[in-house]
């Protein structure tokens, strides 16, 4: 009888960029190799109002 031992190691990277302007708030987001990216407006006001 054999026996099979697997091991697996998982390792995420995760990356978080932030750039803030006078007119918008950019983020990205690198995970694994995958860019996410998400554009906000830059006005105080509109923060509670979405």
């Amino acid at each position: 009888m054999a026996y099979f031992l697997y091991q697996t190691r998982v390792m995420n990277s995760i990356i978080l960029e932030i750039d803030v302007s006078n007119d918008t708030f950019d983020t990205a987001m690198l995970i694994n190799n995958k860019v996410q990216t998400k554009k906000f407006n830059n006005n105080a006001l509109n923060v509670f109002t979405n």
